[in-house]
């Protein structure tokens, strides 16, 4: 709570006399609220330097990353928004590091499931040329942007020549069918894409039940999945039952026929399904691009979220007990902490972020890594300054890149106390988190300047 200026200058002139001038430095500008003095001269001495983002021979500098990982199976990424160069090509480094030092297998990134199977299926080896997967694959405007390609090539090069080595993995976390603008215009790929699995793997078998929700899946193709998800129709919850059972009574089969790995694709793309279901018959207005998001939209992120961490969790399983994934996401997805503040403030609740629900689900064996940056280049939105901001902090700690782990902390109770106040961390360019920094994010990279991502221009090598 804000103190009046003329009783936090009585204290503070109460303390230099008695010469507490520690207690001084504890207050900051009149707020009452710990000094960023103490959290910056500790940070000042924790911070492990990054020399750049862009890939080098020379990757001495990103040890600190796999202390950061220690033995977890599972490290979450943060972005501060999406659509620039630096966070993107910094991800493509740290997981290049941690691949090849840290024996990490997959990566999972915040982009629709059903879709990401074709450039999980490049990764692993298939034809084709990475830019145009890329741009038909990925979801949230992924899709255009040239260092996504570029690391889709790095996968798929790296597992041609992997000699041995395990090959590495690539999946997306979040609900099928979004676009690049807030929407989820397509929600029935999921469904289609389990229904033409079962025909494929058990043709004759699955001859009945094809035939038994032909009705529903017309009524899809004529209405929509999401206005039979809004008027609960019973069709589509039936179908979604009829394929959840077929799938568990004829694993054995389903298995032995396309294999295992095509078989746990398609249960969970139904999961994914019926998550869809569940959003989509909310009754919430949906946004609308460039206007401000409706109070009640908290609902749908609170599905999302859930369902987003149910997808990484699926992913660990798959991965196996010596798998280790590198979740890469918005920093709203991947702390641990409820989403408010900014352009968050309109909800009529803070919804349940999937950092909160992997946090509850792995405990330690999760690492939660947010990303700060300073400010926008051009070509970004600029905005406006925070008052007692992450970003004004970690800006004089002097260095233009680097990376603090925030758990050591816990020796400085001065850094400890600044970490513990909620204080604003810049999203999307020109909003805001509010964010307990101590709860949110074990560790924190800052970069001091943000520039657009670079073009997907180029099929064949994913480049501009």
């Amino acid at each position: 709570m804000r103190i009046a200026w003329a009783v936090a200058a009585a204290a503070t002139l109460l303390a230099i006399i008695s010469g507490g001038v520690a207690a001084a430095e504890a207050l900051d500008a009149g707020a009452g609220n710990p000094s960023s003095s103490a959290f910056i001269a500790w940070a000042r001495s924790a911070a492990a330097e990054i020399r750049g983002v862009e890939l080098d021979a020379n990757d001495s500098d990103l040890r600190p990353f796999c202390d950061l990982a220690g033995r977890a199976p599972v490290v979450a990424l943060g972005e501060p928004g999406h659509g620039a160069h630096q966070p993107l090509e910094l991800r493509n480094r740290i997981f290049a590091y941690l691949v090849e030092h840290c024996g990490f297998t997959a990566i999972a990134l915040e982009t629709s499931f059903t879709e990401s199977r074709a450039m999980h299926d490049y990764v692993a080896g298939a034809a084709g040329d990475a830019g145009d997967i890329t741009r038909r694959s990925l979801s949230w405007g992924f899709g255009a942007y040239a260092e996504n390609a570029q690391l889709a090539k790095w996968m798929h090069d790296y597992n041609r020549h992997a000699r041995g080595r395990r090959t590495l993995q690539f999946y997306g976390i979040d609900l099928s069918g979004a676009d690049n603008d807030s929407g989820f215009p397509h929600p029935e790929i999921a469904l289609n894409a389990v229904v033409d699995y079962i025909r494929t793997a058990a043709p004759a078998r699955s001859h009945k039940l094809t035939a038994d929700i032909a009705p529903a899946l017309d009524r899809i193709s004529a209405i929509g999945y999401a206005s039979l998800a809004r008027r609960h129709d019973p069709a589509l919850d039936s179908a979604l039952q009829s394929l959840r059972r077929f799938l568990s009574e004829n694993a054995r089969a389903l298995r032995r026929s396309s294999g295992g790995p095509a078989y746990d694709w398609a249960v969970q793309g139904l999961a994914v399904a019926s998550r869809l279901n569940d959003m989509l018959s909310l009754d919430v207005e949906p946004e609308r691009p460039g206007a401000p998001m409706p109070p009640d939209t908290y609902k749908l992120v609170n599905v999302r979220d859930a369902a987003m961490a149910d997808n990484v969790l699926w992913v660990e399983r798959e991965e196996g007990n010596q798998g280790r994934i590198l979740v890469f996401a918005h920093n709203a997805h991947v702390m641990n902490a409820a989403s408010r503040g900014g352009i968050w403030s309109v909800f009529s609740e803070a919804p349940r972020m999937m950092g909160q629900h992997l946090r509850s689900a792995l405990g330690n064996s999760l690492v939660i890594i947010g990303t700060s940056a300073g400010k926008s280049g051009d070509g970004l939105p600029v905005g406006l300054p925070l008052e007692n901001s992450v970003e004004a902090a970690l800006a004089k700690v002097g260095l233009p890149l680097f990376v603090l782990d925030l758990r050591g902390a816990v020796h400085d109770p001065g850094a400890l106390a600044w970490l513990g106040e909620r204080r604003p961390l810049r999203a999307n360019f020109a909003s805001e988190l509010d964010v307990d920094l101590r709860e949110a994010f074990d560790a924190l990279v800052f970069m001091d300047q943000l520039t657009p991502a670079r073009k997907n221009a180029d099929a064949s090598t994913g480049t501009q």
